[in-house]
């Protein structure tokens, strides 16, 4: 197929701009085959697909070898294991900070469809957090506990660190090449699993947001539990799945389907917003408008539940209805802005965790929250709940930007309570008040 073909089913496909700078870069990029197919999921940065185009450069292909890989990992001086359990697949876990852990830990599948190998380095106990003020991904912290993980059917391998999302493309580890932890170790794992995986190139590190999935390179703008989800498609065990945009639309890692009116998500790990959401919609009818600025609002019988904007992440959530709102509500939620339920009582543990962004907070009814309630947001300015009685540990972890609080009936708070409000700001005088009494 010619050049200008190629060219014009690209342009088509990833867009003009996408299809201009890689023929400005290098227009001998055309040639290479089944090129429309490989950047049919690459986003919409063609400078980072020229950059994994490149890689594609004919290479040795990698030869399986007798060698144990928990052998030549004990030669580089690691204790290994194959985890074929899902105890063994945890056990890794007490070596990782609060806040580090792998999303490896809450998938209790992953050892089914993964070959996984942890390695723990023998000096680990020597080797202290505190110590790595500027994390780097193969720092002597980040590599001393690392997870292997091969795709069962083949074609994808992720080596995971001990800092997860505390530095730039975790799971890219080594460049998720195995012989650069030790010589041999790539051919050993081969033969050792009988499964093949992605090829790779040595010098070539897949910039933040990429993975490669059977040659295709593909954007995501999340991770979940080893479930990558981009605009209108997410990758689930080594597999690419679009949605029918016809009638359903991605929102952060849930899946909006207006046809049969519910919201699923791919991911294993689980997340009260399904179970919230599908009762707020349930026996209504369902819309999905949009603005000039791509945003997306989903309405139930006229009124306005969600609004997701051009990136489909969840930015507003209106409740109703909702009156109990479990645990792990929107956990891995990093873009919510507002949410707003007047009539909720009750919120479980784990609610907005992730979330660095929620600067409007309407719960006028509450009496109970769980523990980790928006933990480590830096945003937020006031909070008032005036009926709210009891909350859980590290109620407001870390919200150092709080002015206003207002909770006058509260008499039972768990530990890490309002942690690292700022101490002397005057306008916290419950935090003052409660002092006091103590």
């Amino acid at each position: 197929m010619g050049e200008k073909s190629v060219y014009d089913q690209i342009k088509k496909q990833n867009g003009e701009t996408f299809a201009q700078k890689i023929r400005a870069l290098d227009s001998t990029l055309f040639d290479i085959p089944d090129l429309v197919h490989i950047l049919k999921y690459a986003g919409p940065y063609p400078e980072e697909a020229v950059d994994y185009l490149y890689s594609l450069k004919p290479k040795s292909k990698i030869k399986p070898n007798r060698l144990n890989p928990l052998k030549l990992l004990e030669k580089a001086g690691y204790k290994a294991y194959v985890a074929d359990t899902l105890q063994k697949q945890n056990a890794i876990r007490k070596y990782f900070a609060p806040g580090e852990e792998l999303c490896t830990f809450k998938d209790a599948y992953r050892f089914q469809e993964y070959h996984i190998i942890n390695a723990v380095k023998k000096n680990v106990n020597q080797i202290k957090r505190e110590n790595f003020t500027h994390p780097q991904r193969e720092d002597e912290y980040a590599t001393s506990v690392i997870s292997i993980q091969i795709l069962k059917t083949g074609g994808f391998i992720s080596i995971k660190n001990r800092y997860n999302h505390a530095v730039e493309n975790p799971d890219n580890t080594y460049f998720s090449n195995p012989d650069n932890i030790i010589e041999g170790l790539s051919g050993a794992l081969i033969n050792y699993f009988k499964t093949d995986f992605t090829r790779f190139d040595n010098a070539y590190d897949l910039a933040e947001n990429y993975i490669v999935v059977n040659n295709q390179l593909v954007f995501y703008k999340d991770e979940i539990g080893n479930t990558y989800y981009g605009s209108h498609y997410y990758v689930k065990d080594g597999v690419i799945h679009e949605v029918n945009r016809d009638y359903q639309i991605m929102a952060d890692n849930f899946i909006i389907d207006l046809k049969n009116k519910n919201i699923s998500t791919p991911s294993r790990i689980h997340d009260s917003f399904i179970s919230v959401m599908n009762a707020e919609i349930q026996e209504k009818k369902l819309t999905l408008t949009r603005d000039k600025e791509n945003n997306h609002y989903l309405f139930a019988d006229n009124v306005q539940l969600m609004k997701i904007n051009a990136n489909h992440e969840i930015t507003e959530v209106y409740l109703p209805t909702t009156k109990t709102v479990p645990d792990n509500f929107l956990q891995y939620n990093f873009s919510l802005k507002k949410f707003s339920a007047p009539f909720v009582s009750s919120i479980g543990n784990n609610f907005l965790y992730d979330n660095r962004k929620c600067d409007f907070l309407k719960i006028p009814k509450v009496h109970s929250i769980g523990a980790d309630f928006l933990r480590n947001n830096d945003v937020l300015k006031t909070f008032s709940a005036p009926y709210l009685k009891k909350v859980g540990d590290c109620f407001l972890y870390l919200n150092e930007n709080l002015k206003k609080f207002y909770a006058p009936r509260l008499v039972q708070k768990g530990g890490w309570f309002l942690f690292h409000l700022p101490q002397n700001n005057p306008n916290t005088p419950l935090l003052s008040r409660k002092k006091e009494r103590e």
